[in-house]
């Protein structure tokens, strides 16, 4: 490694990425968990094996599909949304790195939380699977925010071209999750059903995470004048350079 931690033969200006490790591991951690809710779905027992019986058995795991579906694709929302945080991310620290462990512990509880769902469900402790469920979930918004807050506190750890603004804006949209989550975990003592579908709705609210995580359009100079340059803006052609002047044809030859 050369002097500023620059590879050699690189562009200098260009500091080697020291998020790459953090990232490549915590794939591989929300790859395993999203890998363990499908091995939660279970073939159902028949006894005796008929057509009917198989359909009828199918239908029974309905609580297994309902928990598979929604944690999937809250899982894979989440991932989306690590991706940005870590984009927006020039280095890590202890601080940072540990709270991403705090996150990664939590992901991996998620089939354990999704199973106990799907067993008891239909049964007098459906109270108690919702809210299992449902704080598994609050308690993963918590280790996004400290996430969050471990990189964006006074920008300490985010690139350069990432405003404050963008940053708080981030901060209030994990904030705003918090509360839902726990209404969640309340509303699962009088309605298990209603807790289970108040998460699955929490889904656009992360979806809504994940799309504040794009950096603001860069600005930058053309001229005299400044252009937002976005991927839905093209700065506008400018006029078009004078055709270069061409020599007259040379005169042929006069006749001797």
């Amino acid at each position: 490694m050369t002097e500023g931690n620059v590879l050699p033969g690189s562009n200098p200006e260009e500091p080697v990425n020291e998020t790459v490790r953090v990232e490549a591991f915590s794939d591989a951690v929300f790859a395993i968990a999203i890998t363990l809710l499908g091995l939660e779905l279970k073939v159902p027992h028949l006894n005796p094996v008929t057509a009917e019986g198989f359909w009828r058995g199918i239908l029974a795991l309905w609580p297994s599909y309902v928990a598979f579906v929604t944690s999937f694709a809250t899982i894979l929302i989440m991932w989306i949304n690590h991706h940005g945080i870590l984009k927006q991310t020039r280095r890590t620290d202890t601080a940072f790195m540990m709270a991403n462990g705090l996150l990664l512990m939590l992901i991996t509880a998620v089939p354990f939380s999704t199973a106990c769902l799907a067993n008891f469900l239909t049964t007098p402790a459906a109270q108690m699977a919702a809210g299992l469920y449902a704080g598994t979930f609050a308690l993963i918004n918590i280790a996004y925010l400290l996430l969050w807050l471990a990189s964006a506190h006074h920008k300490r750890l985010l690139h350069a071209h990432i405003s404050e603004r963008h940053a708080r804006r981030i901060t209030r949209t994990l904030l705003a999750a918090l509360p839902l989550y726990l209404m969640a975990m309340g509303v699962a003592v009088a309605n298990p059903y209603a807790s289970v579908v108040l998460c699955a709705a929490l889904l656009p609210v992360w979806a809504v995470i994940s799309y504040d995580y794009r950096p603001p359009p860069e600005t930058v100079k053309s001229g005299p004048r400044r252009i937002r340059i976005g991927p839905w803006h093209r700065p506008p052609p400018g006029p078009a350079p004078p055709e270069p002047a061409t020599e007259p044809d040379a005169l042929p030859p006069a006749a001797s």
